[in-house]
């Protein structure tokens, strides 16, 4: 089983410099992260029975969609938390401001020269974003938006004021569990015991944050979960999850060879991205209940995307590329690659290939703290 960290990624430094930029832009140009916020949040509302006036608190908040689908639900207080340098004081220009966006991304990224042909859609799509957060009750009304630059981890009930009524992480728990899990392996616990006791730390650390009653709420993609509870459907959803893909897998093996051109010394740390299967659903009810959270639901969602699916894998390579450090590959390096890769594929793939939508599936948890 290969973790987030053997697969070279840490989320750490995934997001920062050249991986920021790109990761606005896989947003701008697929929508995928704003479909994903939109269905957690929806559900989330659903079992606090509607946010209104309630604290939420948007745990792993990175470049706003999930903040800005709660503002949409009218509530009183939004937490949004992240670790990452980067998304905290681009939060704070982007909703709390009237700061020019092109003027902050390029004084601080060079975002144009790193984004190049992606550039003009990043930008409207971000000026979208704020427009409709502006535009919504909850900012015209004087809702509060605190931002906390720090790890989930470290953070107490007292630094956001007091306990939440609601948590939201879309793509976040599988961080926070590969993390602990990779310490607990290093201890010398097996794979399962070190799985366990990641998960029962995660909860306990970010239980604290949360109201007794509270509903917990988080997203991942399929590529983290084991649907053993309905082998029929699991492998449906492992043939068309996108690392099963001819195409993607091609442009991997192309980003691998590319990379270890650069330096050869690297051929440990780039892998081909697979399946990781942290979870599974018929182990989930007791493992979250041992930790005081009692399992409301489990959704399947498919997020799907019309656009060009060549274009959606290229912004996303630098999430695969962000774990390496700098003096292995540089930020220019990185982006140098991920253009040569996408410019091999434009040259050398068939006509037909790759044409249907760029499909993703993905599992909500909803749980409420006893």
């Amino acid at each position: 089983m290969k973790t987030a960290t053997q697969q070279g990624v840490d989320k750490g430094s995934v997001f920062q410099s050249v991986g920021f930029l790109y990761f606005l832009a896989v947003s701008a140009l697929s929508r995928l992260y704003t479909q994903d916020s939109e269905f957690l949040v929806a559900q989330a509302s659903l079992a606090a029975g509607g946010l209104i006036g309630k604290r939420v608190m948007d745990l792993g908040a990175g470049h706003g969609s999930t903040t800005l689908a709660i503002a949409k639900r009218n509530p009183s207080t939004i937490v949004s938390v992240d670790k990452s340098v980067d998304y905290i004081p681009f939060l704070e220009m982007l909703f709390q401001s009237d700061k020019d966006i092109e003027g902050y991304l390029e004084a601080n990224y060079g975002a144009r020269k790193v984004l190049d042909d992606l550039y003009d859609a990043t930008i409207a799509y971000l000026e979208g974003m704020r427009k409709q957060f502006q535009a919504t009750r909850f900012s015209r009304l004087g809702g509060t938006l605190q931002l906390i630059e720090k790890s989930a981890f470290d953070l107490t009930a007292k630094e956001c004021d007091e306990p939440v009524d609601v948590i939201i992480g879309s793509h976040f728990f599988h961080w926070v569990v590969n993390a602990l899990k990779d310490q607990y392996l290093a201890e010398g616990k097996s794979p399962l015991e070190a799985r366990d006791c990641a998960i029962s730390e995660s909860l306990e650390r970010i239980g604290k944050l949360l109201k007794p009653g509270g509903i917990l709420a988080f997203s991942t993609s399929k590529d983290f979960v084991d649907v053993d509870d309905n082998p029929e459907m699991d492998q449906y959803l492992e043939q068309y999850t996108v690392t099963a893909e001819p195409m993607y897998v091609r442009m991997h093996e192309i980003k691998k060879r590319l990379v270890l051109k650069k330096n050869p010394a690297l051929e440990s740390k780039v892998t081909i991205p697979a399946p990781n299967h942290l979870l599974k659903n018929s182990e989930i009810p007791a493992l979250f209940r041992r930790s005081g959270f009692n399992l409301v639901h489990v959704d399947l969602w498919e997020n799907l995307t019309d656009y060009d699916p060549i274009e959606v894998a290229y912004t996303a390579l630098q999430l695969h590329l962000g774990g390496l450090k700098d003096e292995e590959i540089s930020a220019e390096d990185r982006v140098e690659i991920a253009k040569k890769v996408r410019k091999e594929m434009r040259e050398t793939m068939m006509q037909g290939q790759w044409e249907n939508p760029y499909m993703g599936f993905g599992f909500t948890y909803i749980f409420q703290k006893a």
